[in-house]
């Protein structure tokens, strides 16, 4: 079954301790973590702001239960002229409001 999942930081809980967020890189294992609304905000403005032309592309999408997977593919410029073309995932999981409750990205980025 194919649905087509729209997902916005609307969708994240008001309560700031019951949202996060994780991002590919960053200074842990599981890369950079955001937790609650305006984190979370801030975490995506930062990779607007760093691939300003940013396109997320060849996306497919689907939902089991509480669970949802996102694949895509990013492309674009950052504002150090590097050329991007990053394959990835996002698996969600949603609480018993229907609400995010966590997404964890995974890349794959091309090279050379």
């Amino acid at each position: 079954m194919r649905s087509t999942v729209t997902i916005s930081t609307r969708s994240w809980p008001t309560s700031p301790t019951t949202a996060c967020s994780r991002h590919p890189r960053g200074p842990d294992p599981w890369g950079s973590r955001f937790v609650g609304k305006d984190e979370v905000r801030r975490g995506l403005r930062a990779r607007f702001e760093g691939i300003p032309d940013v396109h997320y592309g060849e996306g497919d999408h689907f939902a089991c239960g509480t669970r949802a997977v996102s694949e895509w593919t990013i492309s674009g410029t950052t504002v150090d002229g590097e050329l991007l073309e990053v394959r990835g995932c996002d698996l969600w999981t949603f609480g018993a409001d229907d609400r995010i409750t966590r997404k964890d990205s995974f890349w794959k980025i091309r090279q050379g």
